[in-house]
Parts: structure tokens; sequence; C-alpha cells
């Protein structure tokens, strides 16, 4: 979506239920459509995953997009935050982590994944004896992972808890949302009458052209009461 006047660069229709997997074909979508290099992406936190912070790391581009767990900390969705990950401090030298009850979770080693890092696992030995152990944890010993791209997340966390993060961030509501609420409530396109992929994803598309080319003739409306601007012949 474009954040100016609200016009759609890219859209395709999918089945699968998570998002972040459709968001770097969208990114490259927008740029081949539009001829422009993407140089920053909102995005709500199902769009949140390594692979895509990855990506925006290795293009340069400066993503504003939470992960769930910020999300549920932020509405207050998390039943026991004190007992969050972030509230664990890693012990870098003797690789090991320090819980908020000053209890220690020692390393206990690597758990291999196919096609991604290996995650970093400490363990604690007498979560049993804590008076808050069913607050923090319903295991016998709390367990904490450590993915070694977990810079890149806090990286983008702190980037969001700037007061420029909050109004880049604070843009995407109105951006996108009401798009979804023009097609829904204005239109009456509460879904599609087609069957099957590639024609509920043609229904789609004519969908985002008919919002597009209301944009196109309200901005050339626009135009038109502004003798600044004119249209130049192509």
């Amino acid at each position: 979506m474009e954040g100016s006047h609200g016009v759609i660069v890219a859209a395709d229709l999918s089945n699968n239920p998570e998002d972040y997997e459709g968001l770097v074909e969208m990114v490259e979508q927008a740029e081949e459509n539009t001829r422009e290099r993407v140089s920053e992406v909102l995005g709500d936190s199902g769009f949140s995953s390594y692979e895509n912070l990855e990506y925006f790391e290795g293009r340069q581009i400066m993503g504003y997009i939470p992960d769930q767990k910020m999300e549920s900390l932020r509405k207050g969705t998390d039943r026991h935050p004190e007992f969050d990950k972030s509230r664990f401090k890693y012990d870098e030298m003797e690789n090991r982590y320090l819980c908020p009850m000053g209890r220690f979770l020692s390393y206990k080693g690597l758990l291999k994944r196919k096609g991604k890092p290996d995650i970093r696992v400490c363990q604690g030995s007498d979560c049993p004896g804590c008076q808050r152990k069913g607050e923090c944890t319903k295991a016998q010993y709390r367990s904490v992972s450590q993915d070694p791209r977990e810079y890149l997340m806090r990286g983008m966390r702190a980037r969001l808890a700037t007061q420029e993060g909050k109004k880049k961030y604070g843009k995407r509501k109105r951006i996108v949302e009401p798009v979804f609420g023009d097609m829904k409530y204005n239109r009456n396109m509460r879904g599609v009458l087609l069957r099957g992929r590639i024609k509920a994803k043609g229904e789609f598309l004519i969908m985002c052209i008919a919002h597009n080319l209301k944009k196109i003739a309200n901005y050339i409306r626009g135009m038109g009461n502004n003798p600044r601007l004119q249209l130049q012949p192509v």
C-alpha cells in the first residue's frame, strides 16, 4: 500500500494462514509494479519472523513490524509479563540466564533445526522450589531458548519504542485499514463469489483495481481544482 494517496501497489490472495510467508513476495511485487525501491515497510505482528528481519537487513529496508510477544505485552494480554523472556538477563561470560527471581538457567545444549540456525537452550535446575513457579512455567523446569538472530528482533523492538518508531507504526492503521473498510462497507465487497484460488484471486484483484481507479479519479478531480497541477502528456 502506497502511503501518500492510499493506492494499492501490490496484492495477492493466499490460503496460507501465515501472513509472514507472503511479505517478501509483496515487497518485490511492489517494486516491480512501481519500478521504485521499497525503503520502508509497516506491518502488524502477523508479518514478523526472523526470516523477514534477515531479508530487511540484507536489503537495507527499514521495517516497523512488532513481534507477537511485543504486541501481547503492549496490549496487556500476557498474564505474567514479569516472567517474559525479555525479563531474563543473559550472562555471556557464563553462558547462562538469570531469572527475575534470582535463579540461574544453565546451558543445556543446542536444538538442531533443518534449514534454520541452531537454537541455544538454557534451563533452570531449582524451579520446583520457587514460590512463583506456576506463574513462570507449567513445565517442571523453565527453559529459555536463544536464536542467534535475536539481535534483529531486539533492534526492531528498540526502533518501535522510539517516538519516531511509534509515529511511523501509527500510520499503518490510517493507510491500510480504511482500504478494507471502504471495500467492505462502502462497496459491499465482503467476500469473493468465485471458488478456486485462481478465480478468487482474479476477483480480489478486480476489487483492488476498482479501488485504485476511484483513487485516481479523485486525484484528477483534485488537480482540476488546483491551477498549479496540470496533466503532462506521455
